[in-house]
């Protein structure tokens, strides 16, 4: 009977394990001038819920961003294939703030793109967003 236990509950904690799918979310300051991040979030489409940038990702959120800097940080979702869209908030220098989704039309990431680009989605800051 022990044996049994703990065998569920290794095979229930193996089922949970390779349930989430780690990806990155890289921020590129494409503009002219300085940019400071203030979120970075996904949302999935279907029934979820927006995720915010984890707690580990303090080095990306809150940092001035110097012209052609990057950084980038890595989140959890249960389905690897989801459609996402990216959204980043940020501030100009001149005290503009701004929130951009990316793909830039609103729409939503192909299922593949993680697999095409290095498991990683790369958001570029231009300096027309700061307009």
């Amino acid at each position: 009977m022990t044996r049994t236990i703990v065998g569920i509950v290794l095979l229930t904690a193996s089922i949970s394990v390779s349930a989430s799918h780690s990806f990155n979310i890289k921020v590129v300051n494409q503009a002219t001038h300085d940019i400071e991040v203030r979120s970075v979030s996904y949302d999935a489409k279907g029934p979820s819920l927006s995720e915010m940038a984890p707690a580990d990702c303090v080095h990306v959120l809150f940092q001035t961003y110097s012209p052609g800097e990057s950084r980038q940080c890595a989140f959890t979702a249960r389905v690897k294939k989801w459609q996402r869209r990216i959204e980043v908030r940020f501030m100009c220098p001149n005290s503009i703030a701004g929130a951009i989704y990316f793909p830039r039309n609103k729409k939503w990431f192909k299922r593949d793109y993680l697999d095409k680009n290095n498991n990683t989605y790369t958001v570029r800051i231009k300096g027309s967003d700061c307009n």
